[in-house]
């Protein structure tokens, strides 16, 4: 896995004083650049579907494609609510009412070793993104090849609708990829992640996994929620069968989305979490929406104490 990083900012960067913490924050014009510029993008004809060494089929960037350019917009095949991902004839008979194309578009989609007899099953739990409502299988993004430094990232536009952008400039014939849980990566799919992120030595190893650490509750609590509590997850690894992680009881225990926070965090918390969420995305390679979101936010909150 390559690593992609963004050009320096072609603007001075500007810092901002704030008398809250005494210290003193610099904002580089190039995290608004990616905020700003990712809707102007043409997205026809920049990537293509085609096999990819080691990794099945990929997405590659058809064209050289600058930083925040719109690589896609999502096309969901198949949609179930989340309550429903664990019964096999309700997914049957949903991918039934699947157009001849959806179908074969489906059928194109890795099913990778998910133990169950049914392949509509199978490709399903192994392509499927799920959130606290609904569980999705994507045309394009269900493609994505993993990496735990992510050279895209999705985005909600104004539309409501799903974007996939390139989180940074890079030539033609790369191949596009996302981000899993690495835990999950086991569990569910099979392997163990061997890219150069999680291949550091000891030292540098653990300060990358505490960043990653610290991103996780930043990310929630910026997001109005607790952190979900995955130990029991990362305790059952490697003492689970894949049959077992699939139980409906033992997913019914596991918490993937968090819970409500209980507080409304304060104008400083909100201030200093965004900088500091910002700050440990970037130090990660993670250059995605994300963090010119968590800028612009720091940014609201100084302008309010001006």
């Amino acid at each position: 896995m390559q690593r992609w990083h963004r050009k320096a900012a072609t603007q001075p960067a500007q810092s901002v004083e704030t008398t809250t913490t005494n210290a003193k924050i610099t904002f580089s014009a190039s995290h608004f650049v990616l905020a700003l510029n990712y809707f102007k993008a043409n997205s026809s004809r920049i990537s293509v579907i085609k096999a990819s060494p080691g990794k099945g089929n990929g997405i590659f960037a058809w064209q050289a494609i600058n930083a925040a350019a719109t690589i896609f917009v999502h096309k969901v095949i198949l949609q179930l609510p989340d309550t429903c991902i664990t019964e096999q004839t309700i997914i049957a008979r949903a991918f039934s009412k699947l157009s001849l194309e959806d179908q074969q578009r489906f059928f194109e989609l890795h099913e990778n070793h998910r133990p169950y007899i049914s392949k509509v099953f199978r490709i399903f739990k192994a392509n499927a993104f799920g959130d606290k409502d609904d569980s999705k299988v994507y045309d394009r993004i269900s493609r994505l090849n993993h990496s735990c430094v992510p050279n895209g990232s999705k985005v909600n536009r104004f539309d409501s609708r799903e974007h996939y952008c390139s989180n940074a400039h890079f030539e033609r014939r790369r191949d596009y990829d996302i981000l899993r849980e690495l835990v999950q990566l086991w569990m569910y799919f099979g392997f163990r992640c061997h890219c150069p992120a999680c291949s550091l030595e000891h030292k540098e190893q653990w300060i990358s996994d505490t960043r990653r650490r610290l991103i996780n509750p930043l990310f929630h609590f910026l997001h109005g929620k607790s952190a979900p509590d995955l130990s029991i997850m990362e305790a059952l690894t490697t003492t689970m069968t894949p049959q077992q992680a699939e139980r409906p009881e033992f997913l019914a225990m596991v918490d993937h989305h968090g819970a409500p926070l209980q507080t409304t965090p304060t104008r400083a918390q909100i201030l200093a979490y965004n900088v500091l969420y910002a700050k440990l995305m970037e130090a990660e390679g993670l250059l995605g929406m994300d963090v010119a979101e968590a800028y612009a936010a720091a940014i609201v909150e100084l302008r309010r104490k001006m």
